[in-house]
């Protein structure tokens, strides 16, 4: 429940930036537990080291095939046609 109201605020957030015509050319996350490492390798980030105990992930969403990149890019796109 939480990671799911975690998600919606993240995704209304791209939606604010779309808006104001932001464009994100790469999401960056880390972290040191288990939970949320599992959770940021099946969104399909990718690894690129550590920081401290914490992994570090990246993903593009011009490029990236998950559901979260074409989110944002549906996004942008709507807002980008409107303006």
């Amino acid at each position: 429940m939480y990671g799911m109201r975690l998600i919606r605020g993240f995704l209304h957030f791209l939606t604010d930036l779309a808006e104001r015509d932001i464009t994100i050319t790469r999401f960056y996350a880390a972290s040191a537990m288990p939970d949320g490492i599992a959770l940021l390798k099946r969104a399909k980030f990718e690894g690129r080291g550590r920081i401290g105990k914490r992994v570090a992930f990246e993903l593009d969403p011009v490029t990236a095939g998950t559901r979260m990149a074409k989110a944002y890019r549906g996004v942008s796109r709507r807002y980008s046609a409107c303006g």
